[in-house]
C-alpha cells in the first residue's frame, strides 16, 4: 500500500544561501502541496501553531534566530509536541545534533541531500511509506 502526502501541512523555515528553495522543490517533487516557506523563525512559529501543521523543517541558521532557539521556543508550547521537526544543516555536527535532540528535534538532514534521503526521513517520522 502506498500513501501520498497531499494533505500533510509542511512549514519550512530556511536560512539564506545556495540551498534556499531546494527543500521546497524536493517536497513538491514528493507530491506535497501545502508548503509554507519563510526565512523568519517568528513567522514559522506562528505557522506551526495552525492546527494543520504536521511537519516542520528548520534550518540551523535563519534570519531572526538560530535553529536551536527556534526549536526551544516551539517546544515550550505543549500544543507543539505533536509537530514533527527536522533540523536542516550544512553539516552533521555532533554537538549541534546533541543540543537539538535535547531540545526536542525529531530528526535531521544535512545538505546536500537528494529526494530519496528526504523521503526516508519523512517516512520515518510519519510512519507512512509512499511512492513519489
Amino acid at each position: 500500500m502506498s500513501y501520498h502526502f497531499k494533505d500533510v501541512s509542511v512549514v519550512v523555515v530556511e536560512g539564506p544561501g545556495p540551498h534556499a528553495g531546494v527543500l521546497k522543490a524536493r517536497l513538491e517533487a514528493l507530491d506535497f502541496h501545502d508548503i509554507s516557506v519563510t526565512d523568519s523563525g517568528e513567522k514559522a512559529l506562528a505557522d506551526a501553531r495552525t492546527p494543520s501543521c504536521n511537519l516542520l523543517f528548520c534550518d540551523w541558521e535563519v534570519a531572526d534566530m538560530d535553529g536551536l532557539t527556534f526549536l526551544r521556543r516551539l517546544r515550550e508550547d505543549a500544543k507543539m509536541e505533536f509537530v514533527n521537526v527536522v533540523l536542516v544543516d550544512r553539516e552533521a555536527d555532533p554537538e549541534r545534533l546533541e543540543a537539538a535532540a535535547e531540545a526536542g528535534v525529531n530528526n535531521y538532514i544535512a545538505h546536500p541531500f537528494d529526494g530519496l534521503a528526504l523521503r526516508r526521513k519523512i517516512e520515518a517520522l510519519l510512519g507512512k511509506p509512499f511512492r513519489s
